[in-house]
């Protein structure tokens, strides 16, 4: 019998969508330009097209181009069915929580267009549990979730931690931690269906 442990090299299986949740200057920005970097290492389908959707423009995105070239940039939310769906596109919604979690036109690219239009999205917003109309939506629908440290809000991530695996709080919960005590430490939870249970969470 082959008891070999194989952990596939490709993090990020496209198309998929993914939350990533932390406080200001928590490193959401910062790990998202790592996965442009090195993105022929973590996406197993290279993304052709790159929208960069913004709601504020931000100093940080001046090198952006240099990092990826490939990086357009939009303010606020783009239209969906302009894009070219015969390859694979990358859409990234950044500083949009209010707009995303409330237009029913994101709530469908969760839900339906990411699959069929070939489109992967990331997600990034400060609070995982925020009130918008679509949050639970959208969270319900993320093939990956992103934990970054919050030293202001533990019970969100206890309560995620109660809802998605409750038969291993502790273990969670621990792995948290051990994450967030490093500079910009993050949890990548990984709940595509092709997943092993003991790959689920990783950091």
């Amino acid at each position: 019998m082959n008891n070999t442990w194989f952990v596939d090299p490709f993090i990020f299986k496209h198309p998929f969508t993914c939350t990533n949740a932390g406080p200001t200057q928590s490193g959401k920005t910062w790990l998202l330009k790592r996965g442009l970097v090195y993105n022929n290492d973590l996406f197993d389908t290279q993304p052709k097209n790159i929208t960069y959707c913004y709601s504020a423009w931000q100093t940080s995105f001046d090198n952006f181009n240099e990092i990826s070239p490939d990086v357009k940039f939009h303010k606020g939310i783009p239209d969906i069915d302009e894009l070219d769906n015969s390859e694979p596109n990358l859409i990234i919604l950044d500083d949009l929580m209010k707009e995303c979690e409330e237009d029913p036109c994101i709530q469908k690219l969760f839900t339906i267009d990411s699959h069929h239009k070939n489109i992967s999205v990331f997600f990034i917003t400060q609070n995982i549990f925020s009130k918008g109309k679509f949050t639970r939506t959208l969270n319900l629908n993320s093939h990956y979730l992103i934990l970054f440290n919050n030293p202001r809000d533990r019970l969100q991530i206890g309560t995620l931690a109660r809802q998605m695996f409750p038969n291993k709080v502790k273990f969670f919960m621990e792995a948290f931690e051990d994450a967030a005590s490093k500079p910009h430490g993050y949890l990548l939870i990984d709940l595509k269906q092709s997943t092993e249970e003991r790959n689920r969470i990783q950091t």
